[in-house]
């Protein structure tokens, strides 16, 4: 079924020249969110806050941020994806987000993380998006933007800096890595943030393009350069002009706003077929 999906995608991709520069997940250990009902227009995701987590740990400004993500990215995505807030984890019936600091052991997690797409699992059980508050070490909390990544990265869209080809784009020191010498925080180099991932779980989009599909630099998966650094940088100036966006050279001039680009929402319509269904995104930024 995933590999039928996967055939129908790309041959959508390779007639939508004019989507550039994403990095979307082709693991096939996950899958794309599905519609709850036939009926449905677009692909609603049901999202449980384990709020009296977050409470207990004084982190309520936290469960506003999310709330106020995931509507982000239902207005960004203009009507592909819908994501609504469900109050009870118990009989759902159908696979969710459940967003919590603590894994499915009930431990703290370390870092914040989120599965590149829906995970093979029965539909009774919620897949865990973590997201740490700000009274917790590891935080990805601070804003929307924050947030809004991780929801993002749920939906199969992977990070641009994480690009097998980043280095056409970027410059990233060796001291970005684990390692001798590494600046990381020490709360990330168990799983190096900024590692490339192959060319086997993530390919940039639209898939086999000749040369390298442009860097989208104001992705919403794009990171402060000082993320996850004690002191340094984890990136430097790019080295080609952007294609898109307003860096104009100095990847100092981050993005700050609470939307996707443009590039992000293509992306992500196309692989959930909404684009052939005649959604557009709705693109506020002009990015």
């Amino acid at each position: 079924m995933a590999s039928c999906l996967l055939a129908s995608v790309v041959l959508f991709y390779c007639a939508t020249a004019s989507v550039q520069g994403a990095l979307l997940s082709v693991d096939t250990k996950y899958q794309n969110w599905v519609k709850l009902f036939p009926t449905d227009g677009p692909v609603r995701i049901p999202v449980y806050i384990d709020q009296a987590n977050y409470t207990t740990r004084g982190d309520t400004t936290c469960v506003q941020r999310i709330k106020d993500a995931y509507a982000a990215m239902n207005r960004g995505l203009n009507g592909c994806i819908q994501f609504f807030e469900i109050t009870s984890p118990v009989n759902v019936g159908r696979p969710f987000l459940w967003v919590s600091q603590v894994t499915n052991n009930n431990v703290l997690s370390p870092t914040c993380a989120a599965v590149p797409g829906r995970m093979n699992q029965p539909n009774n059980e919620g897949q865990k998006l973590i997201i740490l508050g700000g009274n917790t070490p590891g935080s990805c909390c601070g804003t929307v933007r924050d947030v809004m990544r991780y929801f993002a990265n749920t939906l199969g869209l992977r990070n641009e800096y994480q690009r097998a080809d980043r280095e056409t784009f970027i410059q990233v020191p060796a001291t970005s890595r684990p390692g001798a010498g590494s600046t990381l925080n020490p709360l990330y180099t168990a799983f190096d943030p900024y590692q490339m991932l192959p060319t086997t779980v993530a390919s940039t989009f639209p898939f086999g393009t000749t040369p390298a599909a442009p860097f989208d630099f104001n992705s919403i998966t794009m990171v402060p350069n000082t993320k996850y650094m004690t002191s340094g940088t984890a990136y430097t100036n790019p080295l080609t002009t952007p294609a898109t966006g307003t860096f104009e050279g100095n990847i100092n001039n981050f993005p700050n706003s609470d939307e996707i680009s443009g590039l992000d929402c293509q992306a992500i319509a196309a692989k959930y077929g909404c684009l052939a269904q005649g959604n557009t995104c709705a693109n506020p930024s002009g990015r």
